[in-house]
């Protein structure tokens, strides 16, 4: 099973094995985005200006399926979906960390070490990897409140349909794609600390404006997930920021 082109097509290029997500441009194997978090980290730049660096270098629609892939282009519609297409996985890791960084400072604790974010190609609780898990996630959170309707899930099958994935990835990933609404078992997906805040992130980037389905959703998530409840609070204000920026609605 071709598991990074699934994750590719979903969530965007520049991942491979042992790498991470890379920021797009930087140059050969190089570890883009664990510099990125090190500097967010170290105080390195605002929200946006970091957000910016993730941005695809190429703009328009061929920009936002660059960073984002088919997640990222079809949850337009959906909380996040310009925040998806602004970096896809790179952007969700980012988010995550910068929260983790500062819950952890007021605790008096230490975060996560960078190199645990958005790694998609890292192995999750169910020895898949944690890229497919994201977007089980994310699908589920699209379904929190009831209302992907048929036409919803038929465009979004649609546009699946046509990605170079062979019979048996695309087989995979409409199943990913039908993922239901239940946090116990999203939960139980994740393995390390990091995935955990990210799986969260993810799936409070979908939900967006939340209605009272969505709020029990992700208020039941938190718990499945074992997120001490400053670690969610400081994950929603990374969410708000992100959301009030340009483009990322």
């Amino acid at each position: 099973m071709d598991w990074q082109g699934i994750i590719r097509e979903l969530l965007g290029p520049g991942v491979g094995p042992g790498q991470g997500a890379r920021l797009p441009g930087s140059p050969g194997q190089g570890g883009g985005l664990a510099e990125l978090l090190g500097s967010a980290a170290g105080g390195g730049g605002t929200l946006g200006q970091l957000l910016q660096r993730i941005r695809p270098p190429m703009g328009g629609a061929a920009g936002a399926a660059a960073a984002g892939g088919l997640l990222g282009s079809l949850m337009g519609g959906r909380g996040g979906g310009g925040l998806l297409r602004m970096g896809g996985m790179a952007a969700i890791g980012l988010l995550a960390h910068r929260a983790y960084v500062q819950w952890t400072a007021q605790q008096g604790g230490a975060a996560p070490q960078t190199g645990e974010f958005a790694r998609p190609e890292a192995e999750a609780a169910s020895g898949r990897p944690f890229g497919l898990v994201l977007v089980q996630a994310m699908m589920a959170a699209a379904r929190a409140d009831g209302t992907m309707d048929r036409d919803e899930r038929e465009r979004i099958f649609a546009e699946a349909e046509r990605l170079d994935l062979d019979a048996e990835g695309k087989a995979e990933m409409f199943r990913i794609l039908d993922t239901a609404a239940d946090p116990e078992a999203i939960a139980r997906l994740a393995d390390t600390e990091a995935q955990r805040a990210e799986i969260y992130t993810a799936s409070a980037l979908i939900i967006g404006e939340a209605g009272a389905a969505e709020r029990a959703y992700l208020q039941a998530l938190s718990g499945a997930l074992d997120l001490p409840p400053g670690l969610t609070q400081r994950l929603d204000a990374q969410l708000r920021e992100a959301a009030a920026l340009p483009g990322a609605g």
